[in-house]
């Protein structure tokens, strides 16, 4: 067993006015810089918390793709022509009759040549009311498809608009400029001058 002997001093120690206030001061500048630094701290997570609210706003703006209905135009486009063309061929189409009869050679009376007139002249009548009815459908389909494709350009300029909006928004966020960052510079300056 050891045994110490170690006598205790009598003097004090004494700190004047001169030397605590330096500590006084460090320790107040020291918690307003830790205020400051939590400001700072909440104001960047929110900033950046706009921020990333409004750059997923942004990514689920998309704009309509227009391929399909430029295609539909394009192929409603054609079969209206191709509906015309069948009619102008068919409207055209001369028929011809035989005044004899295919069986027996016969000249055919001329009632019974009207009468087959008539009816070929009837079948060719609802073909052609046939053909226009499709055409109509056609062109009423074509108008609601350049329509849609009309207001799908409307939509992807407002989208533009948002999305424009949208990183303005971004850009100013990111630029904003946090007023307690200048604060914590002074105070870490006048802390590095106090303990100097």
């Amino acid at each position: 067993i050891f045994f110490f002997d170690d006598t205790a001093t009598t003097e004090i120690y004494t700190l004047s006015l001169h030397d605590a206030l330096p500590i006084a001061i460090n320790d107040a500048l020291i918690k307003e810089l830790g205020e400051l630094q939590k400001i700072v701290a909440k104001k960047q997570s929110d900033q950046y918390s706009q921020i990333a609210k409004l750059e997923k706003a942004k990514a689920a703006l998309y704009e309509p793709d227009t391929t399909l209905l430029n295609t539909q135009i394009k192929t409603l486009e054609q079969k209206i022509i191709d509906k015309r063309t069948e009619w102008h061929t068919i409207n055209n189409k001369k028929e011809e009759f035989d005044s004899n009869c295919p069986y027996c050679g016969t000249t055919l009376a001329e009632s019974k040549i009207k009468a087959a007139k008539e009816k070929a002249n009837l079948l060719k009548a609802k073909e052609l009311e046939k053909i226009r009815t499709e055409g109509k459908k056609l062109f009423t389909e074509l108008s609601e498809t350049k329509k849609a494709l009309l207001e799908a350009h409307k939509k992807s300029k407002e989208i533009e608009v948002q999305k424009t909006k949208y990183q303005k928004q971004i850009d100013t966020l990111k630029m904003e400029k946090i007023p307690e960052m200048a604060q914590i510079s002074l105070v870490e300056a006048k802390i590095k001058s106090a303990n100097d």
